[in-house]
C-alpha cells in the first residue's frame, strides 16, 4: 500500500506525540507534496515550524497551497502572512 497526504499527515502527528520532530517535519512536507490543500498537514506543519523556529521552511508548501488554489484557501494565506 502507498503511503498517500492523509497517511503521512497521520504520521507526523504521531512522531510530534514521540518527539521525532524532524521525521514529522518530513512527513508534513511529504503530505504537502501529494496534496497541497490538506489542512491537517498545513496546520502541524505550521505548529512544528513554529516550534522549530522553522517557518521560512514552511514558506515554500504555504506558498504551493496558494498557488494550487488548495484547502481553505483563506487560512492558507492568514498562515502564510504570520510567516513572512
Amino acid at each position: 500500500m502507498e503511503p498517500n497526504d492523509k497517511s503521512l499527515a497521520g504520521m507526523a502527528m504521531v512522531e510530534v506525540e514521540l518527539g521525532r520532530h524532524d521525521e514529522a517535519f518530513g512527513h508534513y512536507v511529504e503530505s504537502l507534496q501529494g496534496n497541497p490543500g490538506n489542512m491537517v498537514a498545513v496546520n502541524g506543519m505550521l505548529q512544528l515550524a513554529h516550534h522549530l523556529n522553522r517557518l521560512a521552511d514552511a514558506v515554500p508548501h504555504l506558498e504551493a497551497a496558494v498557488s494550487a488554489e488548495a484547502g481553505d484557501l483563506e487560512a492558507v494565506r492568514y498562515a502564510l502572512a504570520a510567516c513572512l
